[in-house]
């Protein structure tokens, strides 16, 4: 048992080293790049950009071809079998000499403890995250349960169809939500702060709804989930973290874009909606989400944004 987990922590370890070192080299040249190109280059270059990032977490770290898991895994495997079948051979031969002083005890290697720490560090942030997601339904079970005005049911509607989407999101409201926001992969959901739309004028409620809407078409929801399994896998990668931040921001600018060609000529009210919106959020403590995305979660990085439209 202690060999096979040593072998087994071999294997990992070959894997996790070379990975970790590759993706922090690709994390620093593509910051590198970004900073370079951020002035004059289309955000969707950069978020294409950030995206090799992830990409690169789910392909093999070996250089030479061929480069599925299997092949870093076969060597090790028919080693193993090998050293196995020789062992049985041994036995059958050397049955009746046995010597009590020559049996060798196996030690559990450094890998083998570390194989199981990064383990621990998986279960240990998935329960944090199936934690902050059974209180949020929890809490929108109570917080959920007001009443969505008529005129506001319409224009979301009304958006939906103009952007064509297969399904409308469910509204909740939340007495824990800062802004606007949007969750679920597959049973999208709206949330939104508590007596949110009562401040809004309807041309507000339409840039929020237009903004969060977006998310849902341009698939950001599904990738987020992606990058956010990923992270959880390579936790100890502090760099991930720089990384999911920069590709959130810039995909706020791509969702921007969005609604600037949708709105064209009213392009200009749109920003005033974001910088109202900034101003209110400028002096709340904004938490990092797992799974959300909303139209403001760093308010001081609005001057960037704002300079695309």
């Amino acid at each position: 048992m202690i060999q096979y987990l040593n072998d087994v922590s071999q294997v990992w370890w070959q894997w996790m080293g070379s990975m970790f070192w590759q993706v922090s080299l690709l994390i620093v040249i593509v910051t590198a790049l970004d900073m370079m190109i951020r002035k004059w280059a289309w955000p969707q270059v950069r978020y294409a950009l950030w995206a090799l990032v992830f990409i690169k977490l789910v392909i093999s770290p070996a250089w030479q071809m061929p480069t599925s898991i299997i092949s870093l895994i076969q060597p090790q495997v028919q080693e193993q079998i090998t050293f196995n079948v020789d062992m049985g051979e041994t036995e059958k031969l050397s049955a009746n000499f046995f010597n009590p002083d020559e049996i060798i005890v196996k030690q559990v290697t450094w890998q083998s403890y570390a194989l199981l720490a990064w383990i621990s560090g998986i279960i240990i942030f998935t329960l944090m995250l199936l934690r902050k997601m059974f209180q949020f339904r929890k809490l929108h079970q109570v917080d959920g349960r007001e009443v969505i005005p008529e005129w506001f049911n319409e224009l979301m509607t009304k958006t939906g169809t103009q952007l064509k989407l297969k399904k409308q999101p469910s509204v909740i409201y939340s007495k824990g939500a800062k802004s606007p926001a949007v969750y679920g992969v597959f049973r999208p959901v709206l949330l939104l702060p508590e007596g949110y739309i009562d401040k809004l004028s309807k041309e507000q409620a339409e840039h929020i709804l237009i903004h969060e809407l977006y998310h849902i078409k341009r698939g950001d929801l599904l990738a987020h989930w992606i990058c956010v399994s990923l992270q959880i896998v390579y936790w100890f990668n502090p760099l991930l973290i720089w990384t999911r931040r920069q590709m959130r921001y810039v995909c706020e600018i791509c969702c921007d874009l969005s609604v600037a060609g949708m709105l064209r000529e009213k392009t200009g009210a749109y920003r005033e909606t974001l910088l109202r919106t900034a101003r209110e959020l400028f002096a709340v403590n904004m938490e990092p989400s797992l799974g959300f995305l909303g139209i403001f979660e760093e308010p001081f990085r609005l001057v960037p944004r704002l300079k695309w439209l």
